[in-house]
């Protein structure tokens, strides 16, 4: 691949061990074809929907490149914005959950995510434009911690392709060209672990990868509470955060709706305060995610 025909080199972070993975991958070739000088380390910060301290974790990893973070965050708060759209829901006399989006989407993607990091993209080709005086599309390649290992062999994800070009979501014809780029997407999650401890660099992924022991806690670094999660994780997430459960179970009471269809997180949380609180080995995202 030639970055060289980028003009903005942007690495989306999570903190998490994919994350770390792609960012070695493409700040080694970034290097070997002297474009370091164009990356820029991109986060959105979910607030108190993610867990505690991701966003130091982010900028720890940045820092291990050598790297700034620039960080965007959504103006509504996601849990206000189910509510909301619970709201616009009565008054259109509509009655379905407000948890998830069109088609049974993420929720948190469009709103939380791809908005403040392509309000971000805006102020960087502009800043691009000023600084360089070319007026044409500014190129963006935007470089993810997607696998296809992730949700299974029959999952979305495995039908993804590693390279995606002119991404509509993020482009425009005028101002900007984003592509996107996976560059672990054949990775395993033993290699991804395997590099990262051959480098030394386990105390830079999530605190809650290690809940219960070394690896053996939330196998992602995403929102607390996931609607794609399975009930395992979720118990540990509900065991951990307890404010936040309390604030979800609330917009269950709110909406009538429970989080996941059949898995209601106020259910939840009085089986955990009954004393039910063994958690599974192993927990994983569903094959849908």
């Amino acid at each position: 691949m030639d970055l060289r025909s980028y003009d903005i080199i942007a690495f989306s972070s999570s903190g998490g061990i994919c994350t770390i993975n792609s960012m070695i991958t493409a700040f080694e070739e970034c290097e070997s074809q002297g474009v370091l000088d164009r990356i820029v380390v991109v986060h959105a910060d979910l607030g108190r929907l993610e867990w505690s301290g991701t966003v130091d974790l982010v900028k720890q990893q940045a820092k291990y490149f050598g790297l700034d973070v620039e960080i965007e965050k959504a103006k509504e708060d996601l849990l206000e914005a189910v509510v909301a759209k619970h709201n616009r829901q009565l008054i259109a006399g509509k009655d379905q959950a407000a948890w998830m989006g069109k088609g049974n989407l993420r929720w948190c993607t469009p709103q939380a995510k791809r908005g403040p990091i392509n309000v971000l993209y805006t102020r960087l080709v502009e800043e691009w434009r000023l600084a360089t005086g070319l007026t044409r599309p500014c190129r963006v390649l935007e470089i993810q911690g997607i696998r296809a290992e992730e949700g299974g062999k029959s999952g979305a994800r495995a039908k993804m392709k590693p390279f995606q070009e002119m991404v509509e979501a993020k482009s425009n014809k005028t101002v900007r060209h984003v592509d996107i780029w996976f560059p672990i997407f054949e990775m395993t999650e033993e290699e991804c672990w395997a590099r990262v401890e051959k480098l030394g660099l386990v105390g830079l992924t999530p605190p809650s990868y290690h809940l219960k022991g070394y690896r053996d806690g939330m196998p992602r670094s995403s929102c607390v509470f996931c609607v794609y999660a399975d009930r395992n994780m979720l118990k540990l997430a509900a065991l951990h955060n307890r404010e936040l459960l309390n604030d979800f179970c609330a917009v269950e009471a709110y909406t009538g709706y429970d989080f996941q269809p059949g898995l209601s997180l106020t259910e939840l949380r009085d089986e955990i305060d009954s004393g039910l609180i063994e958690i599974e080995q192993a927990p994983a995202m569903s094959a849908s995610y």
